[in-house]
């Protein structure tokens, strides 16, 4: 069977060779990726603060 032959196939690849990251590897990325998610959020957040001020000033212009 074809589906049993890819299973095994499959298996084989991601045991023998395929390269996985250490514990400390991930780590080290997973602390990069939350440091950096929380930089754009707040670079997001004072664009967003400074278009909000600005269109109130518009508004209250008028």
């Amino acid at each position: 069977m074809k589906i049993i032959e890819f299973l095994k196939e499959s298996y084989a690849e991601m045991t023998e060779h395929v390269t996985w990251a250490s514990l400390g590897e991930l780590r080290k990325s997973s602390v990069m990726v939350l440091v950096s998610s929380a930089i754009i959020a707040l670079i997001i957040q004072g664009v967003d603060y400074v278009f909000q001020t600005g269109i109130q000033q518009i508004y209250n212009f008028f």
